[in-house]
């Protein structure tokens, strides 16, 4: 009898009278299946968290940035100015020739080119969230992620040689093109563990997600201990008062507190969050026992740094 299947009925002997019959007995429940396969993408019912809800979260991002794009504040010709002109600064010659170039194309009509880009974000975003528009509003956010990166943001500042984590680098739209790139919808597959994270599902796999993981926050603690940014003076200090222009009340005394801490311990504080940041990164690649925490501690340390 074939492992799984439904076991058939039975009989048994009873006598009547001085006769013997045959009675049957009723099938026994199925036998249990040890080597049968779990449905492919199975995920353990407590584990709610899916493929599909990050897909959700990344479009209301842009959804949210679309809506942030039309302040405004965006449509004015400082904008491109002061903000867009201003990422040429420190950059090698020939990106910081492109970046200036296209601030001055852009500039006589800034307020028709933002309300294009809104559009662009906005759309990104409603795509992502329509299931069949999906792999099509990743495409095009990988395009504009891209061209964002390289001209509004200025590679996030990497080559400037005062990049870090804290101020921003490496480019907050990179970060949303990484997370498209892993929740790209791929035919589902069988899950190495019922507790295995939402991007082995993606085409990059398990592996791919720690690696890119990895590279962000080792890379971030490279970058907090270059000659640039460990200086006397303390690039993170200037960093985080720069940050206190048109803050509420509350975040920009926090911003004041810490900014004037870093001044008198700069060079130490930033060491410590280097040696933070480089253990977020190896640790969760290592996996292990204490991955969870060392993820934990990645998310509250970017939360920490965004309300800052």
């Amino acid at each position: 009898m074939r492992s799984g299947s439904p076991q058939r009925g039975t009989s048994r002997m009873e006598k009547v009278g001085n006769q013997e019959r045959s009675v049957p007995t009723p099938p026994g429940p199925p036998a249990p299946d040890s080597g049968s396969a779990e449905p492919a993408g199975h995920r353990d019912a407590g584990l709610w968290l899916t493929q599909r809800h990050l897909q959700i979260a990344l479009g209301l991002l842009w959804l949210l940035d679309g809506a942030l794009q039309l302040q405004p504040y965006m449509f004015s010709p400082d904008f491109v100015a002061n903000f867009l002109a201003m990422n040429a600064m420190d950059q090698p010659h020939v990106l910081g020739a492109l970046i200036s170039g296209t601030a001055r194309f852009l500039l006589p009509h800034a307020a028709a080119w933002n309300a294009l880009f809104a559009a662009i974000q906005l759309g990104i975003g409603a795509g992502i969230l329509w299931r069949k528009t999906l792999r099509v509003a990743l495409a095009v956010s990988f395009v504009w992620t891209l061209g964002v990166w390289v001209v509004g943001e200025g590679l996030g500042s990497l080559l400037t040689g005062m990049a870090t984590l804290v101020g921003g680098a490496p480019g907050a739209v990179l970060l949303y093109g990484l997370i498209g790139l892993l929740v790209w919808p791929t035919p589902r597959r069988r899950l190495e563990t019922e507790t295995a994270p939402v991007a082995a599902e993606g085409p990059l796999g398990e592996a791919g997600g720690r690696a890119i993981w990895a590279v962000l926050w080792i890379g971030g603690a490279i970058l907090q201990v270059l000659p640039g940014p460990f200086l006397p003076y303390s690039v993170l200090s200037a960093t985080i008062a720069m940050n206190e222009s048109g803050e509420p009340t509350v975040l920009a005394h926090i911003d004041h507190f810490v900014a004037r801490l870093s001044t008198r311990i700069g060079n130490p504080l930033e060491l410590a969050l280097a040696i933070l940041e480089m253990l977020i990164g190896v640790q969760v690649l290592r996996g292990g026992r204490q991955l969870r925490v060392y993820l934990r501690a990645g998310v509250a340390r970017e939360i920490v740094n965004t309300c800052g």
